[in-house]
Parts: structure tokens; sequence; C-alpha cells
């Protein structure tokens, strides 16, 4: 009876090893192939609703303190994609938002209005290439 036992389990452990093995490999390919994409609307999904979420979030303070971290996140995503309508759009809406909302200090506020300004005539220029000459 034990050695019967050991069999059916050695037997459909291999089995189950084949198959999550099998299931590694297509997903290691599928995400080689599929990452960019996926990634790229994760990121522009994220941009434009990242403004809205801190113009509607009721603890401002929490905002205020994380703000600039995903400011600095924005640029990160920007770096990879600079030419990504999208996403500038939404760095525009979110650094315009930020802005707006928490910053007191008038030369910093110009800063990173130019910023989001840089980022919106990007964004148009991609869209409509003529504008830009």
């Amino acid at each position: 009876m034990f050695l019967f036992c050991h069999s059916f389990i050695r037997v459909w452990y291999r089995k189950i090893l084949s198959i999550v093995t099998s299931f590694y490999i297509l997903i290691s390919i599928l995400l080689q192939s599929g990452c960019s994409f996926f990634i790229s609307s994760a990121t522009v999904d994220m941009t434009e609703n990242l403004s809205q979420a801190i113009l509607n979030n009721n603890d401002l303070a929490t905002v205020e303190a994380g703000g600039p971290a995903y400011l600095l996140m924005v640029d990160s995503l920007l770096y990879r994609n600079p030419d990504n309508e999208s996403l500038l759009r939404g760095a525009s809406n979110i650094y315009t938002a930020y802005t707006t909302v928490f910053v007191k200090d008038q030369a910093r506020a110009k800063k990173l209005t130019e910023k989001a300004l840089s980022y919106a005539l990007r964004a148009i220029c991609i869209r409509r290439p003529k504008t830009c000459g």
C-alpha cells in the first residue's frame, strides 16, 4: 500500500511540475512580448487619474506630503517615454493640480507651472505637429 501511494504521489508531482513549468514558460514569453504595452497602458492610466485623486482626496495633508514623490515618479516615467502624449498630458495635469493647491512660494510655483506648461506644449506638438512648426 505504501509503495502504491508513494508511486501515485510521485506521478502527480511530476504532472503538476510539468504543468507549472509549462505555465511559467508561457507567462515568460507573453510578458517579454507584451510587457511594454501593459506597462505603458498602466502608467498612462495612473498619471491621468492621479491629478483627480489629488483634487478629490479628503486628506490634503497626506496628498501634500506625498505629492513630490508622485511628481518625481511621473518625471521618471517621462524619461523612459518622452514622446508619450497621454503621459505628457497627465504629467501636465498633476503638476498643475499640485502647484495650484499646495505651492505658496511664488518662485517655486513659477518653476512647477513652467514645467507643467512645457509638458502640455510637448503633448500638443505630438498630437498636432503642424502647430509646432
